[in-house]
């Protein structure tokens, strides 16, 4: 084994631990990740560059510690919602100014059936504008406020403080896509 590994993986098994420490301990992630790492091959393992091994064990505590949490909380691990930019771009307004919801392809006669595709299937429009109104509440004042101007679209934005403002927004909301499950 890799003389690096027991280090990489309590490092790891740390960074996992501070955004999963309600659901999970940081020794079941490192448990994980150990089953996993004595799983490979262990040339393949000591080939891996650093970084590389790195991102593998981050992925699986990651993946073991999505899948506690989906448990401990009564829901499964698909039912997790990733917003791209552009999903967050095009319900910004709304977010914003707290108009009611109207979006391209929705049938404004069925709201209660309206689907916001880009989101992922089966999540309802209302649900993704409570999500992005909390990630929009835990922005700074400034941050808010550059948003409001670029959707009243006064001219006071900044277009680089505006995506940077975005991609926040899409952190807090965890993220832009699912982590890919290691195998």
């Amino acid at each position: 084994m890799r003389s690096d590994l027991t280090h990489l993986i309590n490092a790891c098994a740390g960074g996992v631990y501070r955004r999963y420490r309600q659901w999970t301990e940081v020794e079941d992630i490192r448990q994980e990740m150990w089953v996993w790492a004595y799983g490979q091959d262990e040339m393949k393992l000591e080939n891996l560059s650093t970084g590389t091994l790195k991102r593998r064990l981050w992925d699986v505590g990651l993946a073991y510690a999505r899948r506690e949490k989906a448990i401990r909380s009564g829901y499964g691990v698909d039912d997790e919602a990733y917003y791209s930019l552009a999903t967050i771009r095009e319900l910004l307004p709304q977010v914003v100014e707290g108009e009611l919801p109207t979006l391209r392809g929705v049938d404004d006669r069925q709201p209660s059936v309206a689907r916001r595709q880009a989101a992922g299937a089966g999540m309802e429009l209302e649900t993704a504008l409570v999500d992005l109104r909390k990630a929009y509440s835990r922005l700074d004042t400034q941050e808010r406020l550059n948003l409001y101007h670029h959707v009243r679209g006064n001219g006071h934005s900044d277009n680089d403080l505006t995506d940077a403002t975005l991609r926040r927004m899409q952190r807090i909301l965890g993220g832009r896509k699912p982590r890919r499950e290691a195998a």
